[in-house]
């Protein structure tokens, strides 16, 4: 556990416990991602593998290559990680019309959220319904529907 204690004013004790990290999705992501660097050296990422500078800076030194979307969009025949956040299916026609090989680390609990959304909204659509998302405009997640 990290103590942090901050005193003036008012005086505040942040405590980080020592089990906190990346979740699962992300773990496993970096982890594909260290196994194909280990490989081939090089590997495009397609957005931040993960929103903390130290680990990503580790990570392009082992190779990693982030990118947007609209780099992507230009690539052929090379190897793409899809972060955990996962991609909407237009990044899966272009990879293919490319020959860009995809690694998707996609977290499966997103995955699953995923289906479950478009099925609600096909069923909330047969009834005049909406499916409202509440979320960051540009955030990754927010924009796969």
């Amino acid at each position: 556990m990290i103590n942090l204690e901050f005193t003036g004013t008012m005086s505040i004790k942040i405590e980080i416990d020592q089990d906190s990290g990346f979740c699962a999705g992300v773990q496993r992501a970096i982890r594909l991602a260290e196994k194909e660097l280990k490989k081939s050296k090089k590997l495009y990422c397609l957005g931040e593998i993960v929103h903390n500078h130290p680990e990503l800076n580790r990570l392009k030194a082992l190779g990693l290559k982030v990118i947007n979307y609209d780099e992507f969009k230009k690539l052929h025949n090379v190897k793409v990680l899809i972060r955990a956040h996962g991609e909407p299916p237009e990044i899966f026609t272009i990879a293919s019309e490319n020959q860009i090989e995809i690694i998707n680390t996609t977290c499966p609990i997103v995955s699953k959220l995923q289906a479950k959304i478009r099925t609600d909204y096909q069923e909330s659509r047969l009834k005049g319904g909406n499916i409202i998302i509440y979320g960051k405009l540009d955030h990754p997640k927010s924009g796969l529907f």
